[in-house]
């Protein structure tokens, strides 16, 4: 992993959850900390759910944050939920 551009490595990870079926309504690259990653905001139609997501690399390591809700849920409760968490080494 140490060989491919964080860039490329949060693409693929992007491409590996959309395999199962979910539609891409959104994507928007972000930080946390110093460290990059994606939102992408989703639509699985197989269950019936908006998912809004964020993928990061830290060190070498892949995290996937998800929430779903079955109705379009708030931007700022999700942001929120989002923002509650940190990444340490």
């Amino acid at each position: 992993m140490t060989q491919i551009p964080s860039s490329e490595l949060l693409d693929f990870a992007v491409q590996g959850i959309l395999e199962d079926g979910k539609k891409l309504l959104s994507q928007e690259n972000i930080t946390l900390g110093a460290y990059p990653g994606i939102e992408m905001k989703l639509w699985d139609e197989k269950e019936g759910i908006f998912m809004t997501g964020r993928v990061f690399i830290v060190n070498q390591r892949l995290y996937i944050f998800f929430v779903g809700s079955d109705k379009n849920p708030q931007l700022s409760d999700v942001r929120k939920f989002f923002d509650s968490f940190e990444l340490i080494q």
